[in-house]
């Protein structure tokens, strides 16, 4: 009993982080889309954070049903039919994760989506200033003298 407990408190602790962290993926938009690069530094930071804590979870998580099932590794709703006592809380809680989790996923998506837009959009600005050096061969000092530059100006894609 003392078992599935441990299992119930480390399964919600990982539903309360993945909250988290589906919060910071709402945030981590509307950051995109505002363009606010040194926010979505420190925002990246702090979903690290998170991650290695739902790592160690994870970790316990494992090693709890390991003590359920010797030979195998065993899922909840295996251990829900094992536990007919104990399945009613284990579903409700097994829900919310997948729910938590699936939102997630669509958030993260779509996070990643704005970001490859806005890649493209800064890799389309650095061929057309790259072809626009080109065909100038040049550019102007800060004291108003023509330079002439090397094709070569900016040669890397983010």
């Amino acid at each position: 009993m003392q078992n599935i407990k441990s299992l119930v408190e480390i399964l919600n602790g990982e539903l309360l982080l993945y909250k988290d962290l589906l919060d910071i993926a709402v945030k981590k938009t509307d950051i995109i889309v505002q363009g606010k690069i040194n926010e979505l530094d420190k925002i990246t930071k702090i979903e690290g954070n998170i991650i290695l804590k739902l790592a160690n979870l994870e970790d316990k998580r494992e090693s709890s049903l390991r003590n359920f099932s010797k030979e195998k590794e065993i899922t909840i709703t295996e251990l829900c039919k094992i536990l007919p006592a104990e399945s009613e809380e284990m579903k409700k809680l097994q829900k919310n994760l997948k729910d938590v989790l699936n939102k997630l996923e669509q958030r993260n998506s779509l996070n990643k989506s704005l970001i490859n837009q806005s890649l493209e959009y800064i890799n389309s600005m650095i061929d057309f200033i790259s072809s626009s050096l080109e065909q100038d061969n040049g550019m102007y000092e800060a004291t108003g003298t023509f330079r002439m530059v090397p094709s070569s100006l900016i040669d890397k894609k983010v």
